[in-house]
C-alpha cells in the first residue's frame, strides 16, 4: 500500500491532536474523542484508498 507522505504527515498530526485533547476533556466526553478518532482514521484510509485508485 502506498501512502502519500503528506497525507500521512496529516494523519499524524490529527491523531497527536486528538491525543493532546484527549487529556484536557473529561471521561464523559471521551466518546467524544473515540468519535473523532473514528472520523480521522476513516479519513485517512479514504485518502489512502483515493491514492491507490489514481
Amino acid at each position: 500500500m502506498k501512502i502519500k507522505g503528506s497525507d500521512f504527515a496529516t494523519f499524524l498530526d490529527v491523531s497527536y491532536l486528538f491525543l493532546s485533547l484527549s487529556f484536557s476533556f473529561t471521561e464523559k466526553a471521551s466518546y467524544l474523542i473515540d468519535l473523532a478518532h473514528f472520523i480521522a482514521k476513516n479519513k485517512f484510509l479514504y485518502m489512502v484508498t483515493i491514492f491507490e485508485i489514481k
